[in-house]
């Protein structure tokens, strides 16, 4: 009913009862024009974002660069990194300890590597709990340090991307992208002048 419309929808345009055809087919003709100019637009809009659909950048400022040109020229160079919420890798820290220990002591390697994947700066403090488990075991990883076991645990390249593209082309992820240390533990950072020399 129109009294209902007129208390919902305040703003609107009604055909009057004694409208003429003419009248009634301009309306028609000028909603059917705005609803394909709006296609139109709408179209266009998804043509571009497919063809690139990455176009949020977020810029750090964790850099170790002296020189804020060279930190902007990076901004524009569009650096993406990417860090994985799960910074060990079951299967390859069973490879590298080796599992030929008791329980006991593999109860503090597993204590070790809790602690070492919830390393994140600035909440340090939470491996506190898992590295007070394994004490006595810190002495025997003196010949091991972080950045080494953390980049033989870390989850491959091809675990971690399924399908890359980059300005509409289809690339090779693991060709394309490298490790790079961050404030964040080990991570795969695509088109950066900071990362690792070292693929994985």
């Amino acid at each position: 009913r129109r009294d209902g419309v007129a208390v919902e929808c305040k703003h609107r345009k009604q055909v009057s009862k004694g409208s003429s055809l003419f009248e009634r087919l301009c309306w028609i003709v000028a909603s059917i024009a705005s609803a394909v100019v709006a296609g139109v637009f709408v179209s266009s809009a998804w043509r571009t974002f497919s063809k690139s659909p990455v176009i949020v950048t977020v810029e750090t400022t964790s850099y170790p660069l002296d020189c804020m040109w060279q930190r902007l020229f990076i901004i524009l160079q569009n650096t993406i990194l990417e860090c994985s919420n799960n910074n060990s890798h079951t299967v390859q820290y069973n490879w590298y300890m080796n599992r030929t220990m008791d329980k006991e002591l593999e109860g503090k390697f597993f204590h070790v590597m809790a602690g070492l994947s919830k390393l994140q700066y600035p909440f340090y403090n939470r491996i506190d709990a898992h590295f007070t488990q394994a004490e006595d075991l810190m002495a025997l990883l003196d010949n091991i340090t972080v950045s080494d076991f953390m980049s033989k645990v870390l989850p491959t390249c091809e675990e971690t991307f399924r399908s890359c593209n980059w300005i509409g082309r289809h690339l090779n992820c693991c060709k394309e992208i490298a490790i790079q240390r961050s404030e964040a533990g080990f991570c795969y950072s695509f088109n950066s002048l900071t990362s690792e020399n070292s693929k994985n």
